[in-house]
């Protein structure tokens, strides 16, 4: 059922893990790992039909004080679930 489906976006592990839930929801079992090549670092997921579509965010430039927001890019990146 998918309504007790879980997606948990790992954004630097660049996955998303599968999780089933139990019928009162307290508990979970790890099904899988979606990866896609695509990802570079996906910060956002949601879902539509049989497809998770994530924000794909590029750092182009990182310094040791972060992303400079003129250099970061973004586009979506569309797996099946």
């Amino acid at each position: 059922m998918d309504w007790r489906t879980l997606y948990i976006m790992q954004n630097f592990a660049q996955k998303i893990a599968v999780v089933e839930l139990s019928d009162d929801l307290t508990q979970g079992t790890f099904v899988k790992n979606i990866v896609s090549d695509d990802f570079a670092i996906p910060t956002t997921i949601t879902g539509y039909g049989d497809c998770i579509y994530a924000i794909n965010t590029h750092y182009l430039e990182l310094t040791a004080e972060g992303a400079d927001p003129n250099l970061v890019q973004s586009d979506v990146v569309k797996v099946y679930k």
